[in-house]
């Protein structure tokens, strides 16, 4: 399958080579400048201002200094986005609570789809008898 985003093809190969670079990596809680995911991808639609709110979780430090703002790429909205790009659902990873393993599962099915020839998108028709099978 190859699919295109600004006129780039997305195919499997593209994203088995950014796998191996680790440019696509299974993080929840990483923002990243553009231009570290700019030799595979595209992602200046996914470019936001970040703000800290002064709490445990909503600080954000930059080289273990907090800082007020942060302009960058949320790296789970980058492999979410990646993931629908390919044709991937949450049927295919999955829904978890925590961000991590968010972007772990969506890593994991990425990768597969990457890597396996035989990967098969589920028609919803198909995820709802195989669940009324298996329930």
């Amino acid at each position: 399958m190859t699919t295109k985003y600004k006129g780039k093809p997305i195919t499997k190969q593209l994203v088995r080579d950014a796998l191996k670079e680790e440019i696509i990596f299974p993080s929840g809680h990483d923002i990243l400048p553009a231009d570290y995911y700019e030799k595979y991808f595209d992602v200046s639609h996914l470019v936001q201002t970040f703000k800290s709110d002064g709490t445990h979780k909503g600080t954000i430090f930059v080289n273990g200094e907090p800082v007020d703002e942060l302009k960058g790429v949320y790296n789970l909205n980058f492999v979410d986005w990646l993931a629908g790009m390919i044709g991937l659902t949450y049927r295919d990873y999955g829904s978890y609570g925590g961000r991590g393993f968010q972007a772990q599962a969506i890593v994991r099915s990425i990768h597969s789809w990457a890597n396996n020839p035989d990967f098969k998108f589920v028609t919803q028709e198909e995820y709802d008898a195989e669940q009324d099978t298996n329930g």
